[in-house]
């Protein structure tokens, strides 16, 4: 299982600042889920602060329609590659959204509780936070454009 910190990534991306006991401890997801009736992906986090004495868990749901395949598109522009590839490719960028919808909700304050949460698309009540998703995703794009083509030879 890997573990990485939050506090490095966010701070640069979108601009919080934590002192180091509220660094966040987050485990590498399981996933992607697909959601039962609805078209979104999902991963689950489990996430764990110095003083927190259990970790608690994270769902973050990725529209396909409103998240997934707009940045797809602007990321690779229109259908490139076998349906292999495709997968592949949807596979990298859901994980990526997924992260930065994560650090985002951190900055937001949203993961501040010891709670379970859910992290729902950017979509609806939450479109207001689709304009830092695209800054993390511009701020990326050029090492997912590296990671896609490095696995799939596109």
């Amino acid at each position: 299982m890997r573990l990485f910190t939050l506090a490095v990534y966010a701070s640069a991306s979108v601009g919080i600042t934590r002192p180091m006991d509220h660094t966040l401890t987050i485990s590498e997801p399981r996933g992607p889920f697909r959601e039962p009736r609805e078209p979104i992906f999902s991963y689950d986090y489990s996430i764990q602060r110095a003083t927190w004495a259990t970790p608690h868990g994270v769902r973050v749901k990725v529209s396909i329609p409103s998240e997934l395949d707009v940045l797809k598109i602007q990321l690779m522009g229109q259908a490139a590659g076998s349906p292999g590839q495709q997968l592949i490719i949807g596979n990298i960028l859901s994980r990526k959204i997924a992260d930065w919808k994560l650090f985002i909700a951190e900055a937001e304050g949203m993961l501040a509780e010891r709670r379970d949460i859910k992290i729902e698309p950017y979509t609806g009540a939450f479109a207001h936070l689709f304009s830092k998703l695209t800054l993390c995703f511009e701020t990326d794009k050029h090492i997912v454009r590296e990671e896609v083509r490095r696995r799939t030879g596109l």
